[in-house]
């Protein structure tokens, strides 16, 4: 009985325990090497919720009648079935794949639309997908009779290109073994290379999110309404907003200067800066910390903005947009009679 359980669980327990350690590893433990990422997440992103749902689609066996043609000959392909048959194993796995990819930028785009996009959302949004889906296949295969299931055991490969009989009826899978073997290494080439470019840790222009923003009064920010006018403004808060999308905890300096500059002859001159405040902020991997300041600008016109600068670790003595990690600013007034 345990024996017959494992057969037909074997592949889904298989993609659950891929999708946790992955999970695991990326997110809660920040492994950072691109070829760990890579053997951990090719799998779970461009397999594991593709799989997840043909299986839950598909949860019984390839059945053939005794009038159907072997899955993957060429009498299948002139002639096939009139049945409704599930795909063969080569069929669920090219439908895995192109339904991975499918749900993976679905979620991304949803993503970029909603919260912005943020890997470690996306990839949390897989892994999710991909176990429940893999639950109820699960459930999908227990309510089948037990010889109707599909398992691992027990299957037609149906290789996309069968053996072909040459004039004297006599089998010559030479060119079917090379196309298939051919096919499988295409797919295993799109699996590593798509999972490198999209898994392995990116560079450090490409993890950190540095904006500004200003509290609405219900513990969420909004990307407006910041003090411009001073002395009026004085003590209203700017957030800056840091975000950390790594794979692993990052301590940065925030500078927060006024200066003054000269938009003529299509450029843009600092002319006079003088720092603020500056403040340290550690991030965990995947979370956005907030370091509130209060402007109080000292200096006067109408030729002002207030800049924040962002360095990972310590900032220099005199901080600059060459010398910073992040820069983000906005123009505001002071009166003179402040």
């Amino acid at each position: 009985m345990v024996r017959n359980a494992a057969a037909w669980t074997a592949d889904l327990v298989a993609v659950l325990a891929a999708t946790a350690l992955a999970h695991v590893a990326v997110l809660e433990l920040g492994v950072q090497s691109p070829l760990v990422r890579t053997a951990l997440l090719a799998p779970v992103v461009l397999l594991g919720p593709g799989y997840a749902l043909v299986s839950t689609l598909y949860p019984e066996r390839r059945e053939p009648g005794p009038t159907d043609k072997p899955a993957g000959s060429p009498a299948a392909v002139s002639k096939p079935s009139t049945r409704s048959l599930p795909p063969t194993v080569a069929g669920r796995v090219a439908l895995a794949v192109a339904a991975s990819l499918v749900l993976v930028a679905s979620f991304a785009l949803v993503a970029a639309y909603t919260v912005g996009i943020d890997s470690a959302l996306v990839f949390s949004a897989t892994t999710a997908a991909t176990a429940g889906l893999s639950l109820l296949a699960l459930a999908r295969r227990a309510n089948l009779d037990e010889r109707a299931r599909f398992t691992v055991a027990e299957f037609d490969a149906g290789l996309p290109f069968g053996a072909r009989s040459d004039s004297l009826g006599r089998e010559s899978g030479g060119r079917g073994r090379v196309a298939n073997l051919a096919l499988a290494v295409g797919v295993l080439a799109l699996l590593g290379t798509t999972a490198f470019a999209a898994t392995a840790a990116p560079a450090d222009d490409d993890v950190t999110e540095f904006y500004l923003a200003t509290p609405d009064g219900d513990g969420s920010f909004t990307a407006d309404d910041y003090p411009r006018e001073f002395p009026a403004d004085d003590g209203e808060p700017v957030v800056a907003r840091i975000g950390n999308h790594g794979g692993g905890d990052a301590t940065y300096t925030v500078v927060a200067t006024v200066q003054r500059v000269d938009t003529g002859d299509g450029g843009v001159e600092v002319l006079e800066q003088r720092e603020l405040a500056r403040a340290d902020a550690t991030v965990a991997a995947g979370e956005t910390a907030s370091v509130e300041h209060e402007p109080a600008p000292d200096l006067t016109g109408d030729d002002l903005r207030l800049v924040y600068f962002l360095y990972e670790g310590d900032a220099p003595a005199t901080p600059s947009a060459d010398s910073a990690h992040r820069v983000v600013h906005y123009g505001i007034t002071v009166d003179g009679g402040r």
